[in-house]
C-alpha cells in the first residue's frame, strides 16, 4: 500500500476570480515552494484539483482555448498518474530494453502488408519513422460529439436534442448536467463545461446530485 503524499495548504481563494495567467503564475510559485521544502510537485496538483471546476467555469473562452492549445497535455501528465508499482515495472522493462520510449509528434501513419510505418517529428524538427505490427490508441475517447460514429449520437445532433459545446470537448449543458427538460448527462460529456469531469471523484458527486434532482 502506497503512503499518501504529504499535503500542502490550499492556495486558492474560493471567493476570488482568477484568469488562466494568474493560475499559471500561482501554480508555478507553489511548485517552486514545494521543491524548496522537499515536497513532491504532485501535492500542488492535488491541492488545486478540488477547485478546478470552479476555476474552469470562471475562465473566459479565450483562456480555455489557450489552455487547450498550450497546457492541456502538461495538465494531463501532472493530473493523471500511475501507481508507483506500475512505474517500477515500466522502468524495469526500459532498463532491460524490452521497452523503448520515443518522444515526438506523429504526423503520418502508413499501412503496409507487414503492418504500419509511423512517422514522427521531434522538438528539434527531426523526422523519424519506425515499423510496427500493432498499434494501440491511448489518447483517450473522442470528446467531439460531431466526430462520433454512433447512429444515436448522430440522430440526437440532427434533431437538435444535443449540441456540442463551444470548445467541442463535450455537450452544451448546465453545470449540473441538464441539457433540456428531459435530457441530462454526467461524466465526460461535461468536460467542456467543467473540465474535470471524467474521474470517479467528480462523477460520483454528479450522479448523487442528479439522482437528488430527479427525485425531488
Amino acid at each position: 500500500v502506497e503512503e499518501p503524499l504529504p499535503s500542502i495548504p490550499s492556495f486558492i481563494n474560493e471567493s476570488e476570480h482568477y484568469t488562466l495567467l494568474q493560475i499559471v503564475h500561482l501554480v508555478n510559485t507553489q511548485l517552486k515552494t514545494a521543491k524548496a521544502n522537499q515536497l513532491h510537485s504532485y501535492a500542488v496538483i492535488d491541492a488545486l484539483r478540488p477547485h478546478v471546476q470552479r476555476l474552469w467555469m470562471g475562465f473566459s473562452l479565450d483562456d480555455k482555448k489557450q489552455f487547450l492549445r498550450h497546457l492541456r497535455h502538461k495538465w494531463g501528465v501532472a493530473r493523471h498518474r500511475a501507481p508507483s508499482q506500475s512505474i517500477q515495472v515500466l522502468n524495469a522493462y526500459i532498463k532491460s530494453q524490452r521497452l523503448v520510449v520515443l518522444k515526438g509528434r506523429i504526423f503520418d501513419i502508413q499501412s503496409n502488408p507487414d503492418g504500419f510505418e509511423i512517422y514522427y517529428s521531434t522538438k528539434q524538427n527531426q523526422i523519424h519513422s519506425f515499423k510496427t505490427q500493432l498499434m494501440v490508441n491511448c489518447t483517450g475517447p473522442e470528446s467531439n460529439f460531431e466526430k462520433m460514429d454512433s447512429p444515436l449520437i448522430k440522430q440526437l445532433l440532427a434533431d437538435g436534442m444535443i449540441v456540442v459545446d463551444s470548445l467541442k470537448c463535450g455537450l452544451k449543458a448546465m453545470p449540473n448536467g441538464q441539457i433540456s427538460d428531459h435530457v441530462y448527462t454526467i461524466g465526460s460529456p461535461l468536460k467542456g463545461i467543467l473540465w474535470e469531469s471524467t474521474a470517479v471523484p467528480e462523477i460520483r458527486v454528479q450522479a448523487k446530485q442528479l439522482a437528488e434532482m430527479l427525485c425531488s
